[in-house]
């Protein structure tokens, strides 16, 4: 991926979640965080189901959610909201994502 530091290599299942500030996205990773353009619509083509977007600005990967609360997504040490319109989903991905993983 080309980020505003020059280039970086890494595996999807390091970033933890993606944020979107102004057309530019965020990649909070396990290690780091990497900055690169674009919006989170085109970096969700680039990911599988592994990955949601818990609401207009977030895309989460579900292999690193703790927890769940009313309105909230616990992802590392990061509370991220959850909107309305995409709890019911997001809850679905989770599922199966949990579903997908103990009998895999």
């Amino acid at each position: 991926i080309n980020t505003k530091n020059g280039a970086a290599k890494f595996a999807y299942n390091e970033i933890v979640y993606v944020e979107s500030i102004r057309h530019r996205l965020i990649l909070h990773t396990v290690d780091n965080d990497l900055e690169i353009f674009g919006s989170v619509k085109s970096f969700e083509q680039l990911v599988d189901s592994t990955f949601f977007r818990c609401n207009n600005c977030y895309l989460v990967n579900l292999a690193h959610v703790s927890g769940i609360a009313q309105d909230t997504v616990k992802v590392g040490p990061y509370q991220l909201p959850v909107s309305r319109t995409k709890r019911h989903g997001f809850l679905d991905a989770m599922s199966s994502y949990i579903d997908s993983s103990i009998f895999a």
